[in-house]
């Protein structure tokens, strides 16, 4: 039966609240009479949609709530370059109340997966409507704080999830580093003794030759790939060695049709003091996820990278002077089309701080923020600067 007064989609929402299977994303209408429920959705325009057809999109700038009478959905979240379906969503869902309660841009793309038919209903007449029915609103408010809610919990899941996998990579990059790496080491010395003692004709020797360099090759490589995994340096002395040492190393490859790019690094107020382990991993990631978006696509010449540690916070900047891009365009596509971004900012913000992405093409990027951090008694006034410089490939 297709739903269309506010009488009938009271009924089908009461019948759905003892078998909905949807209940992360629906409210419990039982706490709403019938009379308030029809108040509620009779503000609202009801509309029916064909199967495969956008109800909400990422850069849309709609801000309306919709209530789902009948049909299914689909939730689509953007995961680098890509849209990913997170849940399917049947009726008595609530829909698109992210944008609804905070006027930004959607987070997610909402397509049907069948026919639908939806109750949409604007801020502006439920504005109007919680000047009329104060009760009904609070408590509608109330429960779309608890689907929120439960959203932001299983965010926090995430965050220790990615914690744990931080501890992961440094315990796998120990052990190459401390296990495989130095038994390689080994094994090279070995053969080249073996070439120096024992009595091998021409061929043998450079068969031997050739062995151990593929060896120190291959060690070279390893070693590259623990420091991608997690830098010894960060393990052993912190945030500042293992940035330089990750600029020294970053920068000593050329890349084809690269601009020459000239890095410089300030820092202050790190002393021999270490910031808890999260943070640094954090910061460390972020940084490094900025200085590769700048390498790949800024077109920059001049990159300046400012760590300043107080007293009860971390302040940092990294400005270039590349190409930049629309702020507007990535701001509302921020998490399909500039992934590196979103994620540097969710680096940041799990740690309470604030990354704030400045950019207008042709003018360059900026990227500021801050972490707070526990009060210190004595900051160090000691600071340090160092310039990194990547030539362009002439091959």
């Amino acid at each position: 039966m297709t739903v269309n007064s506010p009488a009938q989609m009271v009924t089908r929402l009461l019948s759905l609240t003892h078998t909905e299977e949807y209940k992360g994303q629906s409210l419990d209408y039982r706490e709403f009479s019938r009379s308030e429920l029809e108040c509620l959705l009779g503000i609202g325009t009801v509309r029916h949609l064909p199967a495969e057809e956008p109800l909400t999109d990422d850069h849309d700038g709609s801000t309306e709530i919709y209530f789902l009478m009948e049909g299914q959905v689909e939730v689509l979240v953007p995961i680098a370059d890509d849209w990913v379906k997170r849940a399917v969503l049947g009726p008595g869902s609530v829909l698109g109340e992210v944008a609804f309660l905070d006027m930004g841009s959607r987070t997610a793309r909402v397509l049907t997966a069948s026919p639908c038919t939806v109750v949409a209903i604007t801020r502006e007449d439920f504005l109007e409507f919680s000047a009329k029915h104060p009760s009904v609103a609070v408590r509608l408010l109330w429960q779309l704080g608890g689907i929120l809610g439960s959203r932001l919990r299983r965010l926090d899941l995430i965050d220790a999830t990615e914690v744990a996998r931080e501890q992961e990579l440094k315990a796998l990059a120990q052990e190459l580093h401390d296990e495989t790496m130095s038994d390689l080491t080994a094994l090279s010395m070995e053969l080249s003794l073996l070439g120096r003692v024992s009595q091998l004709d021409e061929a043998a020797q450079a068969d031997l030759s050739e062995t151990r360099g593929r060896l120190v090759a291959t060690n070279l490589r390893l070693r590259e790939i623990v420091r991608g995994i997690y830098p010894a340096e960060l393990v052993n002395l912190g945030l500042v060695a293992a940035l330089t040492s990750y600029l020294d190393n970053r920068m000593s490859r050329t890349v084809a049709g690269l601009t020459p790019l000239r890095i410089e690094l300030k820092t202050e107020g790190f002393g021999s003091q270490r910031l808890p382990e999260v943070i640094e991993i954090d910061l460390y990631r972020m940084l490094q996820q900025a200085v590769t978006n700048i390498i790949q696509h800024s077109q920059a010449s001049e990159v300046k990278i400012d760590l300043r540690w107080l007293q009860s916070e971390l302040r940092f900047e990294v400005v270039d002077d590349g190409r930049g891009f629309d702020q507007k365009r990535s701001h509302d596509n921020m998490n399909r089309t500039h992934f590196g971004l979103a994620n540097m900012k969710d680096r940041v913000e799990r740690h309470q701080g604030l990354l704030e992405i400045t950019s207008q093409v042709g003018t360059g990027t900026s990227l500021i923020g801050w972490m707070p951090t526990v009060n210190r008694e004595e900051v160090p006034t000691d600071s340090s600067a160092a310039t990194f410089t990547m030539k362009a490939d002439e091959g």
